[in-house]
């Protein structure tokens, strides 16, 4: 279990010239190996990197606070290469507005931006594009606010 709390500053490594202040406040992550005998359709062990984060972010970009609840671990294989994430739920809550993002067994993600119970975004891989970084559009509809 990790406490964060502070500014870190990071880069688009897509776009260079442009980066971001996060401050945590409060924001406890847990990481850990879950090796517990899971096998593959091909009877293969396989270990699962699991994740939880919970606390609270202010990014540049947003200007009000962000809170993150986990709601299920994020599951990720631990493979080479590096895959996305299988299984977990992620509630985000601005002001009065929540969203959830889940992660789905295909790899991909789902989005329901105002929690309502309908999926508002499917996206079908992990891996983003600089078209959906931390401070555009899409990520700014995650917070519950059309910016």
């Amino acid at each position: 279990m990790s406490v964060h709390d502070g500014t870190e500053i990071f880069t688009d490594h897509l776009n260079p010239d442009k980066s971001y202040n996060i401050t945590y406040k409060n924001f406890v992550t847990t990481e850990y190996i879950d090796d517990a005998g899971y096998r593959d359709a091909s009877g293969n062990r396989v270990k699962y990197w699991v994740q939880t984060m919970d606390g609270v972010l202010l990014v540049d970009c947003v200007e009000e606070e962000i809170s993150v609840q986990t709601i299920i671990p994020i599951r990720t294989p631990v493979v080479y290469p590096l895959v996305c994430s299988i299984e977990g739920k992620i509630r985000f809550m601005v002001g009065e507005s929540s969203s959830v993002v889940t992660y789905t067994s295909d790899g991909g993600l789902e989005i329901d931006a105002d929690e309502d119970g309908s999926i508002d975004e499917q996206l079908e891989g992990c891996e983003l594009d600089s078209s959906n970084q931390i401070c555009n559009q899409s990520i700014k509809q995650v917070s519950g606010h059309n910016l």
